[in-house]
């Protein structure tokens, strides 16, 4: 307890054990006020998503709501999950204060320094690299993109696939020119990310509830590595793209046909991958660099602090 006994305001995230509780009753009893913060729409996940069997456990939304009512605010990452969270927890009031407690945005953005590329490492290559990388909680969002990237593979010979994280289908982890990479610890993950020579980024979601309360992260992400990402036009990538050039619209995919087309025009011709990489930046440098996340947070504190 030493080590915050001076703060004024702590951020939690995700908590909902009886150690976790008692760990924020402790907060309180010591003055210090409660930023309960959410990324993630916990009510509606997706079927094939291994954390939908803890999240489904009566005694683990309990104990989500247990911990959430001692909150003095709520903080969340996008308009949608602040009215999935209103709607949730409309009926909680702060345990202390029996104020109702306010559902704030502070939206997901990314620290441009961390993405840069790295000393000592040859980024030229012959072909071309499609990427795409995340936890394993994604087989519903790529369960038709693996076969496209099959057929990609034998489409074009000098094309290579390059994965992290979810397992692939053997048709495509047995194919000579897949790489499957190891999963990154996150504290890794922007310089290992930057180090790989990927041309093309593949962000596929899942048309759910869960995945429309998502942010753009991995969009934002090849911004700063100035890399063209092809992705489900769903609300996150929707954004995204809404704030930047107009030529960033090629990049929202609905059906796989629009899937297979564009990433062959992608993969044929990279004067086009440079454009959209060079327009990915510049809208992720102007509109979801970190430093823009400043006042959100401030509101967010103030409101904590003065509640």
């Amino acid at each position: 307890m030493d080590e915050i006994s001076e703060a004024d305001v702590a951020i939690v995230q995700r908590m909902m054990m009886e150690g976790n509780l008692r760990w924020i009753q402790i907060m309180r009893a010591h003055g210090i006020k409660i930023i309960y913060d959410l990324d993630d729409n916990l009510w509606n996940l997706p079927n094939l998503n291994p954390a939908k069997r803890v999240f489904a456990k009566e005694e683990h939304k309990q104990g989500l709501e247990n911990c959430a009512e001692w909150a003095d605010v709520f903080t969340v990452s996008t308009k949608e999950l602040q009215r999935v969270v209103r709607m949730q927890w409309r009926h909680l009031r702060n345990v202390v204060t029996k104020k109702p407690i306010p559902v704030m945005i502070c939206e997901n953005r990314i620290p441009l320094t961390l993405y840069q590329r790295q000393e000592g490492i040859d980024y030229n290559h012959e072909g071309v690299v499609i990427g795409w990388s995340g936890s394993d909680t994604h087989a519903g969002d790529l369960f038709d993109i693996w076969k496209i990237m099959y057929r990609m593979l034998e489409e074009f010979p000098e094309v290579r696939v390059e994965l992290v994280g979810q397992p692939p289908p053997r048709f495509l982890a047995e194919h000579p020119r897949v790489t499957i990479r190891q999963w990154v610890h996150i504290s890794e993950y922007p310089a290992r990310a930057a180090s790989w020579n990927w041309d093309i980024v593949l962000a596929p979601l899942e048309d759910h509830k869960f995945n429309k309360s998502k942010s753009s992260i991995r969009m934002q992400e090849c911004g700063a590595l100035k890399r063209p990402c092809l992705a489900t036009s769903i609300d996150p990538y929707d954004y995204f793209v809404s704030k930047g050039d107009s030529s960033l619209k090629f990049l929202l995919c609905v059906a796989s046909w629009q899937w297979e087309q564009k990433l062959r025009e992608l993969i044929t011709n990279a004067s086009l991958r440079k454009e959209l990489g060079e327009a990915m930046y510049a809208n992720t440098r102007d509109n979801f660099r970190i430093e823009l996340s400043i006042p959100e947070w401030e509101e967010a504190i103030n409101a904590a602090y003065n509640a």
